[in-house]
């Protein structure tokens, strides 16, 4: 999963439908019982939406809160979530199965520039703005201290770095966590088990090394380039992080014809990459002449590394086939 290890249903989730009609405009009508992934950040308070879409929560919604990421108050705004849910008669609405959450950096502040609005943990460079939200910090990043424990969500943005939605000030816990790119791997192929293996990889400037039978999950090979999501801790050496769980970090891919919506950062894979194909938190995104895209930061059109997207669409051969972008 994008943030965890829950599974879609194949026998729910396996089937296709239209686009249903998004808050900011779209075309189409909503089927019922229409499949949907949301993956996105918690908009509301007193609600479940994501990404304009508005979610039923009844006694069979399962919420999975990443263990060492939960505090007993729940699912806060700003919290990054997958949904997976059904579309329902009325537009804008679905009824939620699975929510789970987990964050993208826990672990100590290790420098802070107010005049650049960043700060870094676990050698992670973490950015916020004004659409950041916090908590245990009454003048946001003014309020931050080096060596207090934070735990922070938001959008990877491809360069290990984290555009932040929420940031938490936290109690120290053992489990460390990082979220980037993978680089340095030398071996072709699928690594499972690293520490088996013999490999260990990088992370920016940052070794990280497996130990035995940490891997990814749903199957999904370790591979330079993949986005992952590390719990941890740091090595007697500051510069290696011991690695005990490893985890792709989209998770297991929507099925084939289900309905996505997705908001994060735009990254293309490679320099001179089709501009038309690129990836928002490790899901592959297409976009083509149909693809409807709507410039809510009125910039300009044009989509490029580092926007803002919020992509509506759904699931075919292995990407996300955009029907509307809206650059944020």
């Amino acid at each position: 999963m994008f943030l965890g290890s829950a599974l879609v249903v194949a026998a729910l989730f396996g089937c296709g439908g239209e686009l249903g009609i998004p808050d900011e405009g779209g075309s189409g009508a909503a089927i019922p019982d229409t499949p949907l992934v949301a993956l996105g950040p918690l908009d509301e308070n007193s609600s479940i939406k994501v990404n304009g879409v508005s979610f039923r929560v009844g006694p069979t919604t399962e919420t999975i809160i990443e263990t060492a990421d939960d505090d007993g108050r729940g699912l806060r705004p700003g919290m990054m979530v997958r949904i997976e849910a059904f579309r329902t008669a009325a537009p804008g609405e679905a009824r939620a199965v699975r929510i789970t959450s987990g964050a993208e950096v826990r672990g100590p502040v290790e420098r802070i520039s107010v005049a650049t609005g960043s700060f870094v943990s676990n050698r992670i460079g973490i950015d916020v703005d004004a659409a950041t939200r916090f908590e245990g910090l009454a003048n946001g990043l003014a309020s931050l201290q080096p060596s207090d424990n934070v735990q922070v969500h938001g959008y990877p943005t491809g360069d290990n770095r984290v555009r932040a939605t929420l940031v938490r000030k936290r109690e120290p816990s053992e489990q460390a966590k990082l979220t980037g790119t993978v680089a340095g791997l030398s071996q072709a192929a699928a690594c499972t088990d690293c520490k088996a293996a013999g490999e260990e990889f990088f992370i920016g400037g940052l070794v990280v090394r497996p130990t035995r039978g940490a891997g990814t999950v749903n199957g999904s090979p370790l591979e330079n380039g993949s986005l992952v999501k590390i719990t941890g801790f740091f090595d007697t050496n500051p510069n290696v992080f011991i690695a005990t769980e490893i985890r792709r970090y989209e998770g297991a891919r929507p099925n084939e014809g289900v309905d996505v919506t997705l908001r994060g950062v735009y990254k293309t894979e490679n320099a001179g990459k089709d501009p038309k194909e690129f990836s928002i938190s490790g899901l592959p995104v297409r976009v083509d002449a149909s693809t409807r895209i709507v410039d809510g930061s009125k910039f300009g059109s044009t989509l490029a590394p580092g926007n803002l997207l919020e992509v509506e669409g759904d699931q075919v051969d292995g990407y996300v086939r955009a029907k509307q972008v809206i650059r944020r």
